[in-house]
């Protein structure tokens, strides 16, 4: 018996680049990949996978990180770009998170020592 092939996908996500507020994407949230940035910094990637597509799509930035990280993977997410919003580290891309009603979202502390918010 012959086996039979099936292509493998990236894991690794498209980026989302919103260009105006009320853009938004949805799907299945499949956690983050660690990846290094132009200046040799690190930062999360998030990814989405949305319904009937094989490709995820990255979301990224401190602002949809702190949300994101409460929600479990397998949950259906909607993501919605408000606009830019002006913290005490200069402008970041500021988002809406939902997710359907009943999930049970994760409970992430942030030690104070590493505090990484951006207000």
């Amino acid at each position: 018996m012959a086996r039979e092939r099936q292509t493998v996908g990236s894991n690794y996500a498209k980026p989302w680049k919103p260009e105006g507020a009320g853009e938004t994407i949805e799907g299945v949230y499949s956690g983050y990949n660690t990846v290094k940035g132009d200046r040799g910094e690190t930062f999360k990637s998030h990814k989405v996978k949305p319904e009937g597509s094989e490709e995820y799509i990255g979301v990224s930035g401190a602002m949809v990180d702190g949300m994101l990280l409460r929600v479990p993977v397998g949950a259906y997410v909607w993501i919605t770009f408000k606009g830019m919003l002006k913290t005490k580290n200069g402008q970041a891309k500021d988002y809406e998170v939902q997710t359907e009603k009943g999930v049970k979202l994760i409970d992430v502390g942030i030690d104070a020592e590493d505090d990484t918010s951006p207000y």
